[in-house]
């Protein structure tokens, strides 16, 4: 019998080629304005004194964007916010990009050495040198007691980056949110509204101001990315424009207003920008003021906010009026760390940032000559 024929084995399939991932037809869309409401989040990043919730003024925290809290790259610098985390809205995605600036060449070329200087940006350095040796020589000349409190000469490396206007911050020509905002065309979100909506439904609601915690950034936009990803950094041409838009500056007082009833105070003359005690909540919402710390966070961004919108005198005023209430009545003590060592440090007019920590310095000094004094207690708790 002829034997059978052996089958011939079966050729193996080749493996599919996986397909590519198309390329998204623009690599570098705008942020979107975010339009929809979205639900509210909590965000988790530590302060050293204050909870996590609107970690954006200048008290150290991690805002790397990390769990470890990681020091970013010095090379790279955020274009756009990354409202993934927040938000589902997938249009207003902030990139990380390489920083022309001091990121290295890579075309193999030597950087050139010994670059010259414009005569204005050395001008500007000279000015910036000279007062900061004024400030540190001041500093100096105050009491122990008060430069312990106070922590140093500044409370941050933004605190300076901020009061020289953030020199190296660019500025995108077509993010305009801020401007949308407060022309009141554009509500805020997360769960926001219009700007005049805010100040017209949201005006003593307290327990929805300390617990909502997206509108803070809308409010009080500054030149630094806050937690909320979805409300877009001061913009230096957003400035310029706002500052000349009469209306718009009217609503940032409007909202300086809102806030200040909401810690217990009201502003008594728009011009000077005095303050006073409010005749309905201060009792009430000083207790809160003195034992929510997060709102000590919001404080450091509203003072920057006013500092950039020409109100330095604001600034002052209100520093002025919590170390009173903190001396002369005993009130808002659990204020005194964050009020020395933050608040008093961003008022943007040297003469008046001396002013203050004068005064706070002849406080300090009466208040070390009683027993029980407040100073002795709050460097108990920090040193």
């Amino acid at each position: 019998e002829t034997p059978e024929t052996p089958e011939t084995p079966e050729t193996p399939e080749t493996p599919e080629t996986p397909e590519k991932p198309e390329k998204p037809e623009n690599d570098s869309q705008q942020p979107i304005s975010p339009m929809e409401h979205d639900t509210n989040t909590t965000q988790q990043v530590e302060g050293p004194h204050e909870t996590p919730q609107d970690g954006d003024g200048n008290e150290p925290m991690n805002t790397s964007g990390s769990e470890s809290g990681a020091k970013s790259d010095p090379n790279k610098v955020t274009e756009k916010p990354d409202d993934t985390k927040n938000s589902s809205d997938s249009g207003g995605e902030w990139k990380t990009v390489e920083n022309s600036k001091t990121s290295p060449k890579k075309s193999g070329k030597k950087e050139e050495k010994g670059a010259k200087m414009s005569p204005k940006d050395r001008g500007l350095r000279m000015n910036k040198s000279r007062v900061q040796s004024e400030w540190e020589k001041f500093v100096d000349s105050l009491s122990k007691e008060l430069q312990k409190l106070m922590g140093g000469y500044w409370a941050t490396e933004d605190t300076e980056r901020y009061l020289d206007g953030y020199p190296k911050a660019k500025d995108h020509k077509d993010y305009n949110l801020n401007i949308e905002f407060y022309q009141n065309v554009l509500p805020s979100s997360p769960n926001g509204d219009l700007v005049e909506g805010i100040h017209e439904g949201w005006f003593g609601a307290y327990d929805h101001l300390e617990q909502h915690h997206g509108y803070i950034q809308w409010l009080f936009p500054i030149q630094e990315q806050g937690l909320n990803h979805m409300a877009q950094p001061l913009q230096k041409h957003e400035i310029q424009i706002l500052k000349k838009d009469e209306d718009a500056m009217k609503r940032l007082i409007k909202s300086y207003e809102l806030m200040l009833d909401f810690f217990g105070m009201k502003l008594v003359d728009r011009d000077s920008g005095k303050i006073g005690r409010s005749d309905k909540s201060q009792k009430q919402q000083y207790k809160l003021l003195n034992y929510s710390f997060h709102n000590y966070l919001r404080i450091t961004r509203i003072l920057k906010c006013l500092g950039e919108f020409g109100f330095e005198h604001y600034q002052a005023q209100f520093c002025t009026f919590v170390i009173s209430e903190i001396f002369e009545h005993g009130e808002l003590k659990n204020t005194l760390k964050s009020c020395l060592s933050y608040w008093g440090k961003v008022i943007k007019d040297l003469d008046n940032r001396k002013e203050f920590y004068s005064l706070a310095d002849n406080f300090v000094k009466a208040d070390l000559a009683k027993k029980g004094g407040v100073v002795r207690s709050e460097m108990n708790k920090f040193f």
